[in-house]
Parts: structure tokens; C-alpha cells; sequence
């Protein structure tokens, strides 16, 4: 038996976890978190802190993190315009040469080979980060209103190159560039921009916008890229839960999306269809029928979507794929588990390890662990593993035995 065992992350950050992400490394991955105060601690799989942890001395939050696809090397945001980055061979590097505003986007192109960073004023900034992390901007492109999105056209790109892409964000413009220069208006949508997804199968650009309106561009040939609306369609939502409205690739053309609701909406671009995974479904343990759905992450290598809730619920669908002749498309997400932390989950991040997710909360962070859990019977005693590092033993066929529960002290790897 397997189970998502949750690990608070050890001593409690006891401050806010604005943002968090797992490195990239699956032999010994470490989770950033970020509080209040430019105070960005480490921890390991098993919620220990990393000494010496990721030192940076800054008079503002920070508002983004991210680990490099490929090195430990962390790059990161500021409410004051800064953008750094942090190693563990090189002292911090910063530089503020093209943001004043605080950064509202920030990403590394997919071999890591640049970082882009946008920010609340409409500035969008290329930079290129050398193997000792100093920071050199090649390229910014100035808009009008916050960037908040960006998308890669081609994710599988050459090693050392940086992919064209998509940016855009509250005023509704989204802009076509590269990393030499080069920038231009492709299309606009009315109202502010929530996500900006490519669909790399159809060469197409899909937007959601906080007016709950879900739009796709295709990208058609020619030695000018032009791009031309495929798709135009209502979300359901409500004005006053805009701000929470996410959007996520959950699958080869599938989308799924979350705003305050208690269900997530799927969205199959290649069937043309939409259903709903919700949490009032019989298999999925949930405290209260008004429970509501924060985030949402979807993990490729097993399928699997997780969801966080406000009552302090992470819920696992796998998919499974709809059985032969069944019409209902829902049927193609079973419930795995429920997981309950009793704290209402703002962040959420798979590991580099399949096995691995960390959830977020007001004032700490956890590291949810798959953990295998052990059971042994012998001489009439039977031990089930509880727990990560708890055991239960009781006598088999006594009525009204007590059982004992046993605390290990450190991470249970076997039962004899």
C-alpha cells in the first residue's frame, strides 16, 4: 500500500510562503520557498532545512522564484524590480538595469540558456546568466500593463537556444518575440490575460482571460507569422473570483482549470468537449460540501492531477483513460487518495520525482511524500506502518485490545 504522507518542513519557516519551487535534480531534489522579508529558505525531500540555506540580503518580497531547468541555480524576483540569481559555487548576483516595477513574470526558456522576466509596468526583460550566474540583459521589449504570462513556442528546442515566444497580461495584448530583438503585436483579447498556453501538436496559441473567456490562435505558415482564431468560447465563473482563475496543461491538449469552485473543469481541445472532476463525487473524502478548490498541478510521468482545497485538502485523480463505449469523459480520471492538512493550501509544486509534491500555506510549508506503507502479522501481533514514522500494533482476536502506537523518530523504510 502507497499513500501521500505529508512532512512538515522542519524548524516551520513561521513566515508566509509567497512562492515556492522544487529543483530539478531527482537525486537529491530540494524545495525554495520564499516569505516575507526576502527570507528564502531550503529544504530536502524529507522537510529538513538545507544549511547553509540561500543567503540574500534584500529590502523587499520576493514575488517569484524559479530553479534552473537543468543546474542549481535559482533565479528570483523582487517586489522593487530586481531580478537576482543564486548558486552554490557563486556569491548572489543582482541587477536592476531593466525593471522598476515589481516583477510579475519570471521564466527560464526550456534548455535554461536565457531567463525572461516581465514586470507590473509592461517591461519585459531577455537576459542571458553565464556559468558564474552573472546576469547580462540582451534584449527588453516595453508594453503597456502588467506581463504577467509567457509561453515557449517550440518547448524541445536546440540545446544553448532559446525558442520564440508568447508574452502578454492585463492589457490584453499578446506579443510574438525572440531573444535578438525582434517583437510584434499578434493579437489581443478583451480583458485582462489569466494564462497563455501553446499547443505545440497544433502549432496554436490558447488564451484564457479573467473575463473567463477561453480563445485559440493558429499559427499559419508563412514567412510572417500570423495567427488566426480557431476558437472562441464562454467559461463558466464569476467576476468576483476572476483574480483565482488558473489554467494548466493536463495532458496532449487538454486543459484544466480552477476558480473558486468545488470541481475542476477539463477542457479536451482535440475532442472538443469539457466535463468536470468534481470534489462532491462519493470516492473523494471531503469535510464539507462548500469546500473549494485553490490550485491545481498536473504531473505528466504519472498522469496524475492534484488539487488543493480551502479546507485543507490535497485531492489525486490518475488518468485512466474512459473504458470502451462509456460516454461519460469524466470516467477517464479515477480518485486516487485525499490528503488532509488542516490548513487551507495556497501553493502547490510536483518534484522533480514523480513520487514528490509540496504544498503551501499561510504561515509554513509540506512536503508530500509517497510513501509505501508496511504491514506485518507474527505470532499474533499485527503492525501497520500509520504513518511515515508511525506504527500501530495490535493483538489479532482479542476484543477491546488496546492498540500501541509507536513513534520511530525518522522515516520508516521497511516492517519485519
Amino acid at each position: 500500500m502507497a499513500a501521500f504522507a505529508p512532512i512538515p518542513c522542519v524548524p516551520p519557516s513561521r513566515n508566509e510562503a509567497l512562492c515556492m519551487d522544487w529543483s530539478n535534480d531527482p537525486s537529491a531534489p530540494v524545495l525554495a520557498v520564499s516569505g516575507r522579508g526576502s527570507d528564502i529558505q531550503v529544504f530536502n525531500d524529507e522537510g529538513d532545512r538545507q544549511e547553509p540555506g540561500i543567503e540574500v540580503t534584500r529590502p523587499s518580497d520576493a514575488t517569484h522564484i524559479q530553479w534552473h531547468p537543468k543546474n542549481k541555480v535559482l533565479a528570483m524576483g523582487w517586489k522593487d524590480g530586481a531580478v537576482s540569481v543564486w548558486s552554490e559555487t557563486a556569491m548572489p548576483q543582482e541587477d536592476t538595469l531593466i525593471h522598476a516595477a515589481p516583477i510579475t513574470m519570471l521564466t527560464w526558456s526550456p534548455e535554461g540558456s536565457r531567463l525572461l522576466t516581465g514586470d507590473a509596468s509592461g517591461m519585459m526583460g531577455v537576459w542571458k546568466v553565464d556559468k558564474r550566474c552573472r546576469l547580462t540583459p540582451i534584449c527588453q521589449y516595453a508594453k503597456k500593463g502588467a506581463i504577467t504570462c509567457c509561453a515557449f513556442r517550440n518547448p524541445e528546442a536546440r540545446p544553448n537556444s532559446c525558442p520564440d515566444f508568447f508574452f502578454g497580461g492585463d492589457s490584453g495584448q499578446v506579443c510574438f518575440a525572440n531573444d535578438s530583438g525582434r517583437c510584434s503585436d499578434a493579437f489581443a483579447v478583451k480583458g485582462e490575460i489569466a494564462s497563455i498556453l501553446y499547443y505545440n501538436r497544433r502549432e496554436a496559441v490558447v488564451v484564457i482571460t479573467r473575463s473567463f473567456m477561453l480563445e485559440q490562435y493558429q499559427l499559419q505558415a508563412g514567412p510572417v507569422p500570423a495567427l488566426k482564431q480557431t476558437m472562441r468560447v464562454k467559461m463558466s465563473g464569476s467576476a468576483n473570483d476572476a483574480d483565482t482563475l488558473q489554467c494548466i496543461w493536463a495532458g496532449d491538449g487538454t486543459l484544466a482549470t480552477v476558480c473558486n469552485e468545488s470541481m475542476v473543469r477539463v477542457w479536451d481541445l482535440q475532442q472538443d468537449e469539457n466535463y468536470m472532476l468534481s470534489l462532491n463525487d462519493e470516492a473523494i473524502a471531503t469535510k464539507s460540501s462548500s469546500d473549494r478548490i485553490t490550485k491545481v498541478m498536473f504531473n505528466a510521468r504519472r498522469g496524475m492531477l492534484a488539487a488543493s482545497t480551502k479546507d485543507g485538502l490535497v485531492v489525486f485523480w490518475r488518468f485512466v483513460g474512459a473504458p470502451a463505449g462509456e460516454e461519460d469523459a469524466a470516467s477517464a480520471w479515477s480518485p486516487v487518495t485525499t490528503v488532509e492538512l488542516n490548513a487551507r493550501v495556497e501553493h502547490l509544486a510536483w518534484g522533480p520525482r514523480p513520487s514528490l509534491l509540496a504544498a503551501g500555506f499561510a504561515e509554513s510549508a509540506t512536503v508530500l511524500l509517497e510513501t509505501a506503507f508496511y504491514r506485518k502479522v507474527r505470532d499474533g501481533l499485527g503492525c501497520i506502518q500509520s504513518g511515515p514514522d508511525t506504527l500501530t500494533v495490535t493483538r489479532a482476536g482479542v476484543e477491546g485490545a488496546t492498540p500501541l502506537n509507536l513513534t520511530a523518530g525518522i522515516r520508516i523504510s521497511g516492517a519485519d
